[in-house]
C-alpha cells in the first residue's frame, strides 16, 4: 500500500534571514473562502459575528479575533483563517476549503517595505498601508494577497502552484536591498 506524505508549498524551505528581512514560510493553516450568495451580505456578516466574533471584511480589510482572521480577497470574496466556518455560512455564501490551494510567506524586519516596493506598485508605507490592511496586487509576474500584519511584517499569499516563484522573486529582492544598504 502507498503511504502518501503531505508537503508543505515549498516542501520544507527553511526560513531565512537576508540583511534586515527574515523570511518564512507560514504552513498548518486552515483556510476557507467564503463568497456571499445574491442579496446575502448583510446577513452573512451577522452570521460570520455571531459565529467568529467578526463580519464579512470590506475591501482591503482584515478582521481578527483570537487567531481567527477574516481577510478580504477580491470583489465580494474573503478568506477566513486560522478557523473552521461555522456550518449556518453555508446558509448564506459559498464556503469551500481552500488550506491546500495557497502558499503563504511571512516577511519580517526593517526593511520589509523596501524590499516589496521593488515588486509591487502599492503604497506600502505604514501610513497608507496601516497593519489590518490588505491588498489583491502583482507581485512581480505574481498575483498575491498582500497583508500587513505588524507594523514590521507582511504575510504575502500565492496560488500553491507559484510558491518557488513567490520564494525566488522575495528573496532576489531582499538580496538586492540588503546589497544596496551594505553599500558605504
Amino acid at each position: 500500500m502507498v503511504e502518501l506524505k503531505a508537503k508543505s508549498a515549498l516542501d520544507g524551505q527553511s526560513a531565512v534571514q537576508i540583511g534586515a528581512v527574515r523570511l518564512q514560510e507560514v504552513e498548518g493553516r486552515k483556510l476557507s473562502a467564503i463568497a456571499p450568495f445574491a442579496g446575502a451580505d448583510a446577513d452573512l456578516s451577522e452570521a460570520m459575528q455571531r459565529a467568529h466574533g467578526f463580519g464579512f471584511p470590506e475591501p482591503g480589510q482584515v478582521l481578527q479575533k483570537g487567531q481567527a482572521r477574516c481577510v478580504w480577497f477580491g470583489h465580494r470574496q474573503a478568506l477566513l483563517i486560522d478557523a473552521t466556518p461555522d456550518e449556518t455560512l453555508a446558509e448564506f455564501a459559498l464556503v469551500t476549503d481552500q488550506s491546500d490551494a495557497w502558499c503563504s510567506v511571512s516577511a519580517v524586519g526593517a526593511a520589509t517595505e523596501d524590499v516589496l516596493a521593488r515588486l509591487c506598485p502599492v503604497d506600502l508605507h505604514l501610513r497608507a498601508f496601516p497593519v489590518g490592511h490588505t491588498a489583491r496586487c502583482p507581485l512581480g509576474h505574481i498575483n498575491v494577497s498582500l497583508t500587513r500584519v505588524a507594523a514590521d511584517e507582511f504575510e504575502i499569499t500565492a496560488f500553491r502552484s507559484m510558491a518557488a516563484n513567490l520564494w525566488h522573486e522575495v528573496t532576489a529582492a531582499a538580496e538586492l536591498v540588503a546589497a544596496r544598504a551594505a553599500l558605504p
